[in-house]
């Protein structure tokens, strides 16, 4: 092979090198730049949704009646021996050792045995536990929906087979002034523990 021809394949490789480079730069990097098709994993956590129940006087009440305030959200019911009274006292003692600041806290029951909870019991019973306590109710298909946007444990029902109702008062969701979802607190818990996050997460 002369001289001249071995310079000339040396010249057509080194140009078809630049070329596939240039391919690779224009056509590959975009794709390999591109955003791929995946959940979002960022971002607040995904718990509550804006709400319109009844209050125990029969009064329509929606989440937006609470802004600028922190809501103490639990759902529970209080028919029969259960977690929401152990619960709601655990709330309404952590509300007294936040003193002067809990006046921007509003502690919120929602029942979701509204058929057992009525109006009049509602309203009889929180008054004894708590006046600040505000007590909601609703249609069943309402409330259940609510507790599923809130998250609110399951259990199956004993002696019911494959059916799946709510395990209330399991859980106590902290919603900021605007409404959004701060954190849960596993309850029962000691008050003074629960005193302690609300100071933290103001």
């Amino acid at each position: 092979m002369t001289l001249p021809l071995r310079r000339a394949l040396a010249t057509a490789a080194v140009g078809l090198a630049i070329a596939a480079i240039v391919s690779l730069l224009v056509l590959g990097l975009p794709a390999i730049l591109a955003p791929v098709d995946r959940p979002e994993t960022g971002g607040a956590a995904r718990v509550g949704a804006p709400f319109a129940l009844i209050d125990a006087a029969g009064r329509p009440v929606t989440d937006r009646d609470f802004r600028g305030r922190r809501m103490l959200v639990l759902f529970g019911s209080l028919a029969g021996e259960g977690l929401a009274r152990p619960a709601l006292q655990v709330i309404v003692e952590a509300l007294r050792q936040l003193g002067d600041t809990a006046a921007a806290v509003v502690p919120i029951f929602i029942t979701l045995t509204p058929d057992l909870d009525t109006g009049e019991h509602l309203q009889r019973t929180l008054s004894a536990i708590d006046p600040r306590i505000v007590a909601l109710t609703g249609t069943p298909e309402t409330l259940a929906e609510l507790a599923r946007a809130y998250h609110v444990p399951t259990r199956p029902l004993p002696g019911s087979g494959e059916k799946i109702v709510p395990d209330p008062a399991r859980l106590l969701y902290v919603m900021d002034e605007s409404g959004q979802f701060q954190f849960h607190v596993p309850m029962p818990t000691a008050p003074d523990t629960l005193a302690e996050r609300l100071a933290q997460h103001r």
